[in-house]
Formats: C-alpha cells, sequence, structure tokens
C-alpha cells in the first residue's frame, strides 16, 4: 500500500514539474481541429461523438472512425477567427477531405490550411496533408491509422512528419444506454511542429480516450452524450464532453450539438474557460440521377449534411464555421448471400 501511493506521489510530481516546462501558445493544442464545423463541435468525440458519425474530417480525431463507411464521401470547410476589443483581426482555416472505401478497407485524405496570426492565438500559417486507413476487424472492432506532414511559417518556420493510430469497440447496449461506444487513439507519433521556446505543438504522443452512447431513441427523436480526456506531451490535460439532440422528418434530419473543451494549462494560465459550442446540421438526400456522370457511377443519390458552428473560444476570439459533407450513392442495407454449393 504505501509502495502504491509513493508511485502515485512520485507521478504527480513528475507531472507537476513538467507543467512549469510545458507551455505552448494559446490555441495550438487545437489547431488541427480548425477548418471544420463537426471538429469543433459535440461530435468531435475519438468515439464517433453522442450521435455516431464519420467522415473524412474524423481522421484529424481518430483515424479508425472511417471504418464502417460504405460510400464515397466529400466535405469541405470553412472557419474564421475573429478578435475583437483592442486589436482587432480576422483569421481563416479551410479543410476538404475525401473518403473511398474499399474492399480491403476504407482509405482517407484530407488537407487543412490556415493562416492564424492574431494576438491572441498567434499560430502562423500552417499546411497539413494526412492520409490514412481503416478497417472492420469485426462487427464491432474498428481498427486504423494515419500519417500526416505539415509545414508551418509564422515566428518560427519547422515542419512536422508524425502518425496516429486508433480503434473503435462498439458495446451496444449498456443498461439504459444505446450503441455504447469506446474509442481510443494515440495521435502525434513522431515530429510534430515545435517552437523551441514554448514546447511541440500539438504534444508528441498524445493519448486520447472517450466513451459515447445514446440514452434516447424513440420515435425519430434520439438524444446523446460524450466525454474525452486526453494528455498532450503527457504533460496536461484536456477534458472534451458532448451533447447532441436529433429529429428526423420527412426526410430531413435535424442534429443540434453542443461541446465543451477545459484545456487545464491554458486555464491555470488565465485564459479562461471557453463557453460552450453551439452547432446545428440538417441532413437530406439530394436526387443526382439526372446527371449522367453521377448516374455512371452508381450514385443516383446523394446525401448532403450541412453544418455550422459558433463558439466564443477565448474573451475576444469569436469562432464561426460551416461546412459541408456529401455522401455518394445509396448505403447497402442487404446481408451477403452465402451458398456453400451451387443450388438447382
Amino acid at each position: 500500500m504505501k509502495k502504491s501511493l509513493l508511485t502515485v506521489a512520485l507521478g504527480f510530481l513528475f507531472i507537476s514539474q513538467g507543467f512549469s516546462a510545458y507551455n505552448p501558445p494559446v490555441g495550438r493544442e487545437t489547431l488541427f481541429s480548425l477548418g471544420f464545423p463537426d471538429l469543433l463541435s459535440g461530435s468531435n468525440s475519438t468515439a464517433g461523438g453522442a450521435l455516431y458519425s464519420a467522415g473524412p474530417y474524423s481522421i484529424n480525431v481518430n483515424p479508425a472512425l472511417t471504418a464502417p463507411l460504405q460510400r464515397v464521401s466529400l466535405d469541405a470547410g470553412f472557419t474564421g477567427l475573429l478578435q475583437t476589443g483592442d486589436d482587432t483581426g480576422f483569421a481563416p482555416a479551410f479543410h476538404v477531405g475525401l473518403v473511398i472505401p474499399t474492399r480491403w478497407g476504407v482509405l482517407t485524405g484530407a488537407l487543412q490550411a490556415s493562416f492564424i496570426s492574431l494576438d491572441t492565438a498567434p499560430l502562423g500559417n500552417t499546411l497539413l496533408a494526412r492520409g490514412g486507413f481503416s478497417r472492420d476487424v469485426t462487427d464491432k472492432l474498428y481498427i486504423g491509422t494515419a500519417l500526416y506532414g505539415g509545414v508551418n511559417r509564422g515566428d518560427m518556420n519547422d515542419w512536422a512528419v508524425a502518425a496516429d493510430f486508433g480503434f473503435v469497440y462498439r458495446f451496444g447496449a449498456l443498461g439504459f444506454l444505446k450503441d455504447a461506444r469506446w474509442g481510443t487513439v494515440l495521435s502525434d507519433v513522431g515530429k510534430t511542429l515545435d517552437n523551441s521556446m514554448d514546447g511541440s505543438f500539438p504534444g508528441i504522443t498524445t493519448l486520447k480516450t472517450g466513451f459515447a452512447a445514446l440514452f434516447l431513441d424513440k420515435n425519430n427523436f434520439s438524444a446523446g452524450l460524450s466525454a474525452d480526456i486526453s494528455a498532450p506531451l503527457w504533460q496536461n490535460l484536456v477534458f472534451d464532453t458532448g451533447l447532441q439532440f436529433s429529429y428526423a422528418a420527412k426526410g430531413i434530419t435535424v442534429t443540434l450539438s453542443t461541446g465543451w473543451k477545459l484545456n487545464v494549462k491554458e486555464t491555470y494560465n488565465g485564459h479562461g474557460v471557453p463557453l460552450p459550442v453551439a452547432a446545428l446540421a440538417f441532413k437530406f438526400a439530394a436526387n443526382t440521377s439526372k446527371s449522367e456522370f453521377m448516374s455512371s457511377r452508381g450514385w443516383q443519390e446523394t446525401d448532403l449534411n450541412v453544418s455550422g458552428v459558433w463558439q466564443r473560444l477565448y474573451e475576444n476570439v469569436q469562432v464561426i464555421s460551416a461546412g459541408v459533407t456529401a455522401n455518394f450513392g445509396a448505403r447497402d442495407t442487404e446481408a451477403p448471400v452465402i451458398r456453400l454449393w451451387e443450388e438447382d
């Protein structure tokens, strides 16, 4: 018992010492979440969000999330950071991504560009490219990996090449909870962007794990929650929580999401606690059968998901983000037919 207490005390002391040495500029641990609204809202959990959703953007959160996708998917997003007060400013961020399912697994690629030189968040100009592979090992277990590389130009110029590894496990029903899921990702394994005065960003070998589930699913109405915790560079703690509600009627699904993030290091340094995110999304089907290009590929129907997010990130920085995800073709809902011998 005494040895266990001593181990815990030494571990806490080690982490506490690290806090004084690890001091990344404001916003750098969330840099990769900029550019697409679903990465800023309550749907960015490593377990797929309270209401499971995945798209090309998911490669930024957990590369295993795209494993169950069956259709080609394309997304694009824009985010604007508006600094108010004595020193005003505007900073944009962009995202575009693509998912291609194959018989061996799911391929995902994404590009992100951000130009953020605000006084509150001096993140510089960043260009990143990601490529990933995921697949379902069983009906319940998904695995995935991704590799990214990029450059940052600001007060200091640097480059990054790193990998992410993740998994998602679907428990199904757990008591009154439905579609319960556990997701974990070990991200930024390699060389991340660096600022020699403040440390790497995002933190090298960041472990993030989370849980998500539905607590209500009845009469076209669903509600769920998610909770994640991450440890950037093993010297900080970041808590993410999300709450989502959706209602489907007449071919349109409306989803309301809210999320809240607590960054222990930034709060400790006096940057305050951000307000919860407010996000709204609309999903509907579009008939594309009249397009010869779409019909020739079996994409007579296309699902569109349009989403938007607002958040007061810091006391004088507002974030507005909008994006669209297109899923091409109809989802396959029929199980395969297996024959052991030829029937007459």
